[in-house]
């Protein structure tokens, strides 16, 4: 980790910018990911059991009515009316194929597709039945049709069981992906929970770790400082890092370094040692600057002494 704490602050402010535009995408992502899940889910819910019932609905609906105009004809109306009725039961009948074909693009597994089929026979030979009952009352014998339609009645009693069978698959299937669909919505709703929760612990760890890298060692130069400020030299700075942070205790450390080099200068001229060497580190060393000349000048007065010394002697 000393890599990171050696990293400027703003690439260190960068990156955590970074980690949390790149939580703030993954949270994005998977919210993303449930919600087209769910979405998937509902639509095929939609296209496989609520299409699904509503197509062999109108399927049972008109194997009724295709029943009941057949059965109508066998009543005292009129020649135009037994064509009416005809004419009904005539176009029920594609209304059964139409939605019959429609309804295959609904299934969804193998069970399905073998009730279908089985249903798609009998509703084929019960078409045959149907359309010959109709030709024979068409060409005027109605109750040869209508007799020749009662004789199948089982066949009659077989499609409309195919027809419940095929509901009830489609009532119960439809249960099954309701309750799936809420198994989703409650998995996803955990997962993005779980994921806000981590990605909030991250964000909270992110920022204490990136603010403790940089308040930890200004709170200690503040220590320093403070004690500086009572005149104590013993203290010690010692940079960790090579940022704007440890840039600046390595600068503090030397200020300190230097100010304990000039107590050792002043301490040696207050023990009357005035051949102590004075380091000058540039024209603006102002402190050092004038220990040089306190220590030139007291130099001049003890050499001034000692001359008039050796005269007086003399």
């Amino acid at each position: 980790m000393q890599w990171f704490y050696n990293m400027k602050i703003s690439r260190k402010l960068i990156i955590s910018y970074l980690i949390l535009a790149m939580i703030s995408a993954i949270v994005g992502v998977v919210g993303f990911y449930n919600i087209t899940r769910l979405d998937n889910a509902d639509t095929e819910l939609y296209e496989s059991n609520t299409l699904g019932l509503d197509y062999i609905g109108n399927v049972s609906t008109y194997f009724q009515r295709i029943r009941v105009n057949l059965l109508n004809t066998n009543t005292d109306v009129t020649a135009e009316k037994i064509d009416n009725y005809i004419a009904k039961a005539n176009n029920y009948i594609n209304l059964v194929n139409e939605y019959l074909e429609k309804y295959q693009d609904t299934m969804v597994n193998e069970e399905e597709q073998a009730i279908y089929d089985n249903l798609k026979s009998v509703w084929e030979r019960f078409e045959q039945v149907v359309l010959k009952a109709i030709s024979l009352i068409d060409s005027g014998n109605v109750e040869g049709g209508i007799e020749y339609y009662l004789s199948n009645r089982s066949l009659i009693d077989e499609m409309q069981d195919c027809i419940d069978e095929l509901f009830k698959f489609n009532v119960e299937d439809g249960l099954k992906r309701e309750e799936s669909n809420e198994a989703i919505a409650r998995n996803s709703i955990l997962v993005m929970s779980v994921v806000i929760v981590l990605a909030i612990i991250i964000a909270i760890a992110l920022g204490a770790f990136i603010s403790s890298t940089i308040s930890r060692p200004i709170t200690n130069l503040v220590e320093v400082s403070k004690k500086l400020a009572t005149g104590d030299i013993d203290v010690k700075v010692e940079a960790t890092t090579k940022d704007e942070v440890g840039t600046l205790m390595q600068a503090f450390s030397d200020v300190i370094e230097n100010i304990r080099k000039q107590a050792e200068v002043v301490e040696k001229i207050a023990d009357g040692d005035m051949t102590v060497e004075i380091d000058i580190r540039g024209p603006k060393d102002f402190l050092n600057m004038k220990l040089a000349e306190l220590v030139k000048t007291n130099n001049e007065v003890l050499s001034g002494i000692n001359t008039s010394a050796a005269q007086v002697a003399q």
